[in-house]
């Protein structure tokens, strides 16, 4: 997922307990589990379009 990312554009970092990278000014901590926090909105379904967008796909097809 990393290489993905940075392949996007961003800066990303990770350790065997998360990944954490920043995209359209917000910031990520992405857990194993597939569980994140989202910085930068308060708004849920904007939350869940960026967690689609940068995540989604590439946890369902790491679950495959």
């Amino acid at each position: 997922m990393s290489s993905h990312l940075k392949l996007m554009g961003g800066e990303v970092s990770f350790n065997r307990f998360m990944l954490k990278f920043t995209a359209e000014g917000h910031d990520f901590t992405v857990f194993p589990d597939g569980r994140a926090i989202i910085k930068g909105t308060d708004d849920i379904d904007k939350a869940r379009v960026l967690y689609a967008k940068y995540i989604g796909i590439r946890m369902a097809s790491r679950a495959a």
